[in-house]
């Protein structure tokens, strides 16, 4: 009987073929699920997924596959989603697949063909870059959502070789996917990740979410006999056995290939590549040329490609593959010849001497140049098909040393791979075209772009996948290598672009404006949407700089030239920037007015960045007229539409942090608790998250974790080191100093306050500086009440009553401002001891009580009743405002001011009066009514002697982020373990079931 190549069952692997199955039975019962499979080349990762996968199709799962390949630098964009969506396109037929992409379907045809309609995909209209492949991750996401209601396995192989537009995507998915039955399985070599590798920081993020970790190990002797034994049909000489787990360390590939190359040899080879070359050293010299060629092509090599590079005539071509496939080193994959293991085929690579290795990559270049499909070749041929293609002939030419070649095929690639919204292959292709811009001058006259355009567009490629820094240097070179004489037009756009970097980059505001202002000055006045476009950036910039009367003006030019010419997307970012200096000089109703038009004009071209920034300002103005409610509904519908089109780790962030904001002052803090992982996580453009952080931090604050705030507050300060735009930096200050009061640290507080006083000095930042004023006067009260008068110290006096009064008229129109202001108001009584510091207090609880801001008017009747008691007031009015802060403060879960306020009640020995009856403050009352509804849900599952494993399953968190509950849950109610928790829960009438449903088993 012959032998086999491989055995024919799986060796030692049940336990982790039970965690795939376990994994789709979770998966089939509606949440979906990701498995990460790890280990060493050749310990069996592939076997193991075509056992389970094989299972899972008897079963009846459906199971598509898709492979990444080894090419340097990932140069073919989303190599593995283009098998797996022609395995989806056969399994499923182009008429289901067109319904369940619905409005979808434009933008994915850049992926399949099935769903191409009669438009052309490679029409500039659909969409940009920046936006496009964002809209392209979020729509396959949903369309896989939409596939996936019955059991699904989606393999990912080599996640290693993963190019990086794949890596986006599949962090698109694992993170986002909600609904639907699919299991998604990546396998990766752990030993070929360089410390610096992207794909380490992604798979690090994943596991902080829950992702599952199959790791797999060499087999030990006995099960590396049983291996040889399943190959061999009988059991090995035992000498041998021993010998070739010695020399394989129980690598079940490796024992394959030493069995069947040497298998009664005393001696076996020494080296891993003298293994794996044994059995193609005795290839005849057609058939070595053969298995080269197919090493070479990178991806396999269709038999049409073998007969143009390999020279040889068809039977001889025949013979020749025939015999490296019964040597079982090739094999017939559709219209291709790869493989069996990658392992074999880089070890044919190493072994192709440099001469050779030249030839043959020239060979292969010419002959996929001729097969280049057209751009309007039909249905037939995808955007992203297309895009691998030209990187395809790109890196082959680059390979042959044909820089001439190499330079004009890699700037084909790029744009190629720019219109299948493959952005970090995009940049790969232009960065290697301007290397050899000066490498191949005789080139240059047949490019498509010249050096400008190749370091603008490898800009705005950099700044899309946040590289920022990266894309100012390359704009400096862009406006460097330009003849702003000869074309004022082309450099003022890119002084546009510059300006947009350095916004983005935090750079100091001075350098943003004056880059702005370079492009409206070599922008020709000429009506034209470029001069629409520079003056919109120029008005936006200097809004978000408080200098609101100049912006207006210039938004107002604008608007004008953008309605003239017809530039509809130039007038919607007119009227946002319009709009919003409105709402700050006063005039609300039109200021929102206008907001509201540009949205609706937004709405038609679909754009998620000109969509988002339009919820983030109308939102922003919302709370700023005191409109919380409305600014939480406007700005959270932005959230969901950031998170639809996939630009909620970018665009979406600015609109996020205006959600969690209006929710703080609704007091709606459960609501910003469950949208919330375990931190600041400052991969990507950190400077976009600054926003939600700082809300974040604001909310960590009053509700007493002080930790945790001072993690968020860190985030920004790391984020905006370079500077940043004014509002960006006084907001982080009063973050910092509403930290510092709460922490006790006055002077501190005091301190932050100038700082952010020095920023937004000038400016027509009102809201933020009322805010400030708040917290400055609370600094200059507290420092002042500390030294008392009998300490001799002299009393506080930082000129905030000034300011106060002198921005009191422009806040008037502002009620979020106004409220603040009163609070500023209150807080300088305190400070001088003022008799009139009750009445104070009252009006900002009136203030904050008309807009619906629960904690301030808690703060505002805390700080009433301790100055009616210090005035020799009436105790019942004390009680009255102790009774109306006590269940703001425990409903909120707000611990400090609770803290406060039970002592205070304690102190003055007064009763509070709450629901009608008089109630006595007590710790157990106070610890439980500080609880988040999370932290209530954690509770009741403790009590029912939930693991953290079980309590992440049942309210789909991580573990991670159930123990940080946990910790929160003992800390409040004193309580040193989980058993005393749980007693606790019980003893207050806690418990119930929890999400929903019945407790986890």
């Amino acid at each position: 009987m012959p032998r086999r190549l491989s055995c024919p069952q799986l060796i030692a692997r049940d336990h982790e073929l039970g965690q795939l199955r376990s994994a789709l039975a979770r998966a089939a019962g509606g949440t979906p699920q990701t498995l990460f499979v790890v280990g060493e080349a050749g310990v069996g990762k592939t076997r193991l997924v075509h056992e389970f996968a094989e299972r899972a199709r008897d079963e009846g799962a459906r199971v598509w596959t898709g492979n990444c390949l080894p090419l340097p630098d990932g140069y073919l964009p989303y190599a593995p989603i283009l098998d797996i969506l022609r395995a989806v396109a056969v399994d499923v037929g182009a008429t289901r697949l067109g319904e369940l992409a619905g409005p979808s379907a434009e933008r994915l045809a850049s992926l399949m063909p099935e769903l191409a309609s009669t438009r052309s995909r490679f029409d500039d209209s659909m969409g940009q870059p920046e936006s496009g492949q964002l809209r392209l991750h979020a729509e396959l996401r949903f369309l896989l959502e939409r596939l996936t209601d019955e059991p699904t396995v989606l393999v990912v192989e080599d996640l290693h070789w993963a190019d990086t537009s794949t890596q986006g995507l599949l962090s698109v998915l694992i993170r986002g996917l909600r609904r639907g039955h699919m299991l998604l399985v990546c396998t990766y070599r752990d030993d070929e990740l360089p410390p610096a590798s992207p794909l380490r920081a992604l798979l690090a993020e994943l596991s902080r979410g829950g992702t599952d970790l199959i790791t797999l190990t060499r087999l030990d002797q006995t099960a590396t006999s049983a291996q040889l034994a399943g190959i061999l049909h009988a059991q090995p000489d035992p000498a041998l056995a021993e010998r070739i787990f010695v020399r394989s360390g129980g690598n079940p590939f490796l024992v394959e290939e030493l069995i069947n190359a040497r298998p009664d040899a005393d001696r076996l080879p020494e080296t891993l590549r003298d293994i794996l070359l044994i059995r193609v050293r005795r290839l005849s010299p057609t058939a070595l040329r053969v298995l080269q060629a197919v090493a070479l092509a990178g991806r396999g090599a269709g038999h049409s490609l073998l007969e143009s590079v390999v020279g040889l005539e068809p039977g001889d071509l025949i013979a020749a593959v025939s015999e490296a496939a019964e040597q079982y080193l090739l094999v017939p994959d559709a219209d291709r010849y790869t493989f069996r293991h990658a392992l074999v085929a880089e070890a044919v690579l190493t072994d192709i001497v440099p001469g050779e290795r030249i030839r043959l990559h020239r060979a292969i270049a010419d002959a996929l140049t001729t097969r280049l499909p057209s751009e309007h070749a039909g249905a037939t041929v995808t955007a992203s098909a297309l895009a691998s293609a030209h990187a395809e002939v790109a890196y082959h030419w680059f390979a042959a040393r044909d820089l001439g070649r190499a330079l004009l095929a890699s700037i084909d690639a790029g744009l190629a791979a720019e219109r299948a919204f493959a952005l970090p292959e995009a940049r790969s292709q232009f960065d290697r075209a301007i290397r050899l811009w000066r490498e191949a001058p005789s080139a240059r006259e047949l490019a498509q772009l010249d050096l400008v355009d190749l370091y603008r567009r490898a800009a705005e490629m950099a700044y899309m996948i946040g590289d920022g820094a990266e894309a100012l240097t390359l704009v400096h070179r862009a406006i460097d290598a330009a003849d702003a004489r000869r074309n004022p037009l082309r450099v003022g756009i890119l002084h546009e672009r510059l300006g947009r970097y350095l916004l983005a980059n935090a750079s100091s505001e001075a350098s943003t404006i004056a880059a702005y202002e370079t492009a409206v000055r070599l922008v020709p006045e000429t009506p034209s949407g470029e001069r629409a476009r520079v003056l919109c950036g120029l008005a936006a910039v200097l809004m978000m700089a408080g200098r609101h009367a100049e912006s207006r003006l210039l938004a107002e030019q604008a608007l004008h030239v953008a309605r003239e010419v017809g530039a509809r997307r130039a007038e919607a970012h007119a009227l946002c920037t319009l709009g919003t200096d409105l709402v700050s000089l006063g005039d609300v109703e039109n200021g929102l007015a206008l907001q509201r038009e540009a949205l609706a004009i937004a709405g038609q071209f679909d754009n998620p960045e000109d969509l988002c920034r339009l919820y983030a300002n109308l939102s922003d103005r919302l709370r700023t007229a005191g409109r919380f409610a409305e600014a939480a509904e406007i700005a959270l519908r932005g959230v969901e539409l950031a998170e639809r089109y996939g630009t909620a780790d970018t665009f979406g962030n600015f609109v996020l942090g205006n959600a969690l904001e209006a929710l703080f002052w609704l007091g709606r803090w459960d609501e910003i608790d469950n949208r919330l992982g375990d931190g600041p996580i400052d991969t990507g453009n950190a400077v976009q998250k600054t926003n939600p952080w700082c809300a974040i931090a604001s909310l960590r604050t009053v509700q007493g974790r002080f930790d945790e705030a001072q993690l968020y507050v860190d985030a920004v300060r790391r984020a905006i080191a370079a500077g940043g735009h004014s509002e960006l930096r006084g907001y982080a200050h009063v973050i910092v100093a509403e930290l510092y009061l709460w922490s006790r640290e006055p002077q501190a507080a005091a301190d932050a306050v100038r700082q952010a006083l020095d920023v937004l000095a000038d400016t027509g930042h009102i809201p933020l500086m009322a805010r400030l004023l708040s917290a400055g006067g609370r600094a200059e009260a507290d420092l002042n009440r500390r030294a008392g008068p009998a300490s001799g110290g002299l009393p506080v006096d930082s000129g905030l009553a000034a300011i106060v009064m002198a921005i009191g008229d422009r806040a008037a129109a502002m009620p979020y401002a106004s409220a603040h202001l009163a609070v500023a108001e209150a807080e300088l009584a305190r400070s001088r001891g003022d008799d009139a510091e009750p009445e104070a207090w009252g009006r900002a609880a009136v203030h904050w009580g008309r807009l619906d801001g629960p904690y301030l008017v808690g703060y505002s009747r805390w700080r009433q009743a301790e100055a009616i008691l210090r005035t020799g007031g009436r105790r019942r009015a004390a009680a009255r405002a102790l009774s109306e802060a006590y269940p703001i403060a425990a409903r909120l879960g707000a611990a400090p001011l609770l803290g406060e306020v039970e002592a205070l009640s304690r102190r003055a020995r007064i009763d509070l009066i709450i629901d009608g009856g008089t109630r006595q403050v007590t710790p157990e009352h106070q610890a439980a009514l500080s609880l988040t509804r999370r932290e209530e849900e954690v509770l009741q599952l403790l009590g029912d002697g939930c693991t953290n494993r079980q309590i992440a399953r049942t309210l789909f968190i991580s573990e991670k982020t159930v123990s940080i509950h946990v910790s929160h849950v003992l800390a409040k109610l004193a309580v040193p373990n989980r058993a005393a928790a749980a007693a606790a829960a019980h003893q207050l009438g806690l418990l119930g079931t929890a999400a929903g449903g019945e407790p986890p088993s």
